[in-house]
């Protein structure tokens, strides 16, 4: 008889779910990171300041794969993730946390994990955010707007 774990944090990449797979304990996401730019002159004391940028970040989930749920092995499982997650250029990364954002993310790599028990294993998969942004899924525009030429 299979548990129903319908209550777990999931994500969604691709537009695929992930949810029988793959049940989230944890989301690491970076406050800000930013690139700062400063230049010096000479021999002069100090530096002076150039630009700004947002830095890349890394994007981390620790979680774990229930084969109750997937109805296959621990490995099997993992294979089936892999498949969903491994892409070769960002793709929308939408956490069931913040159904109304996405991150464009790739998939960097996992933790070793402990592959010695069959039904539960504790795994932490990685991505890389290169705009290192939350974007809105549906973004907010306006409506009723009126527009023309009025003389002050």
């Amino acid at each position: 008889m299979a548990e129903n774990y319908d209550f777990l944090r999931s994500f969604t990449f691709d537009g695929k779910e992930t949810s029988h797979l793959f049940q989230i304990a944890k989301v690491n996401i970076p406050f800000l990171s930013k690139d700062n730019d400063f230049f010096t002159v000479g021999n002069t004391d100090g530096k002076h300041f150039r630009n700004t940028r947002l830095g890349e970040y890394t994007l981390s989930i620790d979680g774990f794969i229930i084969t109750d749920n997937s109805g296959m092995s621990v490995s099997e499982t993992k294979d089936e993730l892999v498949k969903i997650i491994n892409t070769d250029e960002p793709k929308e990364l939408i956490l069931d946390l913040f159904p109304d954002r996405y991150f464009s993310a790739i998939f960097t790599g996992t933790e070793e994990y402990d592959a010695t028990d069959t039904k539960y294993t504790p795994l932490t998969l990685t991505f890389d955010v290169p705009d290192s942004l939350a974007h809105a899924i549906n973004p907010a525009g306006f409506t009723n707007v009126k527009s023309g030429n009025i003389n002050l």
